[in-house]
């Protein structure tokens, strides 16, 4: 069995880097052009389109992700985001 978590999963996808997966992340937030967004555990299930920046909130730090273009999703506290190819 697993152990259950304090806070979201989060796996980020790229070609240059793979995947990374963060766990117990309390929060994730999105600043996007045409939107902003803090996703938090137990979050509604959403699906979108970023251009722009992520930064995921631990109790310690914070991890940022800069000029990022890709889509994501959250459902069940599994934030994922699977970048574009920047060319």
């Amino acid at each position: 069995m697993s152990e259950e978590l304090n806070g979201l999963q989060v796996t980020i996808l790229n070609l240059e880097n793979g995947t990374k997966q963060y766990d117990n992340i309390k929060a994730v937030r999105i600043h996007s052009e045409k939107y902003r967004l803090l996703i938090m555990k137990d979050h509604a299930p959403i699906l979108g389109q970023i251009k722009g920046s992520i930064y995921l909130l631990t109790d310690d730090e914070e991890i940022v992700f800069k000029d990022v273009h890709g889509f994501f999703t959250n459902i069940k506290n599994n934030f994922k985001f699977i970048e574009n190819d920047r060319t």
